[in-house]
């Protein structure tokens, strides 16, 4: 199974919406998604607990083995 199977639709949109490479903060992904911030920062904690996504000092991204299809969990 792949890392993101298990997570609900708010999670899987805002994993979806950060990018492949690079960095997008809670505000960009709040407003491009129509979220509000506390429900994107709540979000974006849950997926670093979970491995899929790293805090960084200029915003979140991706963690690699969340972009790889079928990488173990």
């Amino acid at each position: 199974t792949h890392p993101r199977d298990h997570l609900d639709l708010t999670s899987r949109s805002v994993i979806d919406t950060l990018p492949a490479r690079g960095v997008m903060s809670a505000a960009e992904i709040s407003r491009t998604l129509g979220l509000a911030p506390s429900e994107v920062i709540g979000c974006l904690a849950l997926l670093e607990l979970e491995g899929l996504v790293r805090r960084r000092d200029d915003g979140w991204c991706l963690v690699r083995r969340a972009l790889v299809r079928g990488a173990p969990n």
